[in-house]
Order: C-alpha cells, then sequence, then structure tokens
C-alpha cells in the first residue's frame, strides 16, 4: 500500500511540474509574441530604441547600434553578442498593452518607459499624444529646417504650448520665444522662418486664432497650420524615414 501511494504521489508530482513547465512556456512565447516590434523610450535624457525580432535584438543608444541574439521569461528579458559568446546582459521588463517598462536590475527604482512604435508618426508623436485634424488641400511645408516649431496640446481642458525643445510656454511667453528662436538663426532674410503649428484637434478656433495673431505679429510672420488627411497619411511612412509635413500656410 505504503509503495502505492509513494508511487501516485510520485506521478501526480511529476504531472504538476511537466504542468507548471508548459504553462510557463506558453507563458514566455505569449510575452515574446507582444515583445516583437519597434519600441522607444519618451525619456529625452536616455534615448533608446529597441527592435525585437523573432531570432534577434537590435539596441539603438546613445549613437550606437548593436545587435545581439535574445530569450524571455515571464519577467527578464536576457541578450547577448551574436557575434562572440559573452555571458547575458539582462532587463528586468514589465509589459503593459504597448508601453514596455525596463530595468537593468531590481535595486533600480525607477523603469525605463518605452512605448510600442509602428510607423514615423507614432515616432513623432511618442511624448505629445497629438491627433492633428483633418482638413484637404494641403501644401507642403517649405523651410522647414528653419522653422520655430509649436506644439499646441490638449490636456485636462486646457491648451498647453510646447515647443520643439520641450520647453513649456504661456500665451504670454511665446512672442518673446519666437524672438529668440529669429535671433539665433544665422539667415539674412528672416521672412523664410516660419512657424510650423501642430495644434491638437481639440484645441478650439478661438486658441488657435489667439497663438496665430501673436505670431503673426512678430513681422507679419507666416505659419503653417499642420493637418493631415486620407492622401497625406503620416503613419504610412516607415518609423525611421523623415516625415515631410503638409499644411495650411496664412
Amino acid at each position: 500500500m505504503s509503495k502505492f501511494f509513494n508511487q501516485k504521489t510520485n506521478y501526480k508530482m511529476r504531472y504538476i511540474c511537466v504542468l507548471f513547465l508548459l504553462m510557463f512556456g506558453c507563458s514566455s512565447t505569449q510575452q515574446k509574441r507582444k515583445l516583437i516590434g519597434n519600441w522607444s523610450s519618451i525619456n529625452s535624457s536616455n534615448l533608446i530604441n529597441i527592435e525585437f525580432f523573432n531570432d534577434s535584438l537590435v539596441i539603438e543608444q546613445w549613437g550606437d547600434t548593436n545587435s545581439f541574439k535574445w530569450y524571455n521569461d515571464e519577467s527578464n528579458i536576457y541578450y547577448s553578442s551574436l557575434k562572440v559568446n559573452t555571458p547575458d546582459n539582462k532587463y528586468d521588463f514589465v509589459l503593459i498593452n504597448d508601453t514596455l517598462l525596463l530595468r537593468k536590475n531590481k535595486n533600480e527604482i525607477d523603469f525605463l518607459k518605452l512605448v510600442r512604435i509602428n510607423n514615423a508618426f507614432d515616432y513623432f508623436n511618442k511624448t505629445l499624444n497629438l491627433n492633428l485634424p483633418v482638413k484637404s488641400n494641403l501644401t507642403p511645408v517649405l523651410n522647414e529646417e528653419n522653422a520655430y516649431i509649436l506644439y499646441a496640446l490638449y490636456d485636462k481642458n486646457k491648451v498647453i504650448l510646447k515647443t520643439s525643445d520641450n520647453v513649456f510656454l504661456s500665451f504670454d511667453d511665446l512672442k518673446r520665444d519666437i524672438n529668440l528662436h529669429i535671433a539665433n538663426t544665422e539667415l539674412d532674410d528672416v521672412s523664410k522662418i516660419n512657424v510650423m503649428l501642430f495644434a491638437d484637434e481639440r484645441v478650439s478656433k478661438a486658441d488657435i486664432l489667439k497663438i496665430k495673431s501673436i505670431i503673426k505679429d512678430i513681422n507679419n510672420m507666416k505659419v503653417y497650420q499642420i493637418f493631415t488627411n486620407k492622401d497625406i497619411d503620416y503613419k504610412k511612412i516607415d518609423w525611421k524615414q523623415d516625415i515631410k509635413w503638409y499644411g495650411v500656410l496664412e
């Protein structure tokens, strides 16, 4: 009887172990499928782009791009050189829908936050949460390289002005900041300096008119308000390609 009981207990234990391994393996495989794709950090002080492929991993950070082999379990991503035999590096990770949180070790308090990137607009928009309005009959923006770029975002029922340098402005600060941009641009012909206005579709017409009025009061400066439509779909552009912007010139 004791022998039979021991055999039955051993069988149950083996069954539980196999079941656990199957469940763990399936979970890891599901996590791997969800990881595959492009990810980019939203922290401007630690910019990192990661591309997960089925059999390789590409990390771009601080201007360097390196490829690795990788695998994962439920809470860790392990990666090592494709060229030489080296010990595994490791990230602790948490995956929440289209947000990936990484840290090098469990002693770190803060995770590095990355978001899934599907196209060029996702990459541009990763820190903005911007919804561009739709409009027809758009023209390409001229002199983009000298443009003053302004974002009019909408958050908690109010308009937030932000520059391409991640500086937040009040309406009263806008004129001073544009003049500073003009002064720092080494152009003999300042008429080539335009403003590219990326205004969220939720920003009211009254606020947009107010912004444009401030801008035009500076040497009658021209404003390109950026729009999208079905023919000019920025989401069709690959995530590593530059975007050619279109808008309405005023």
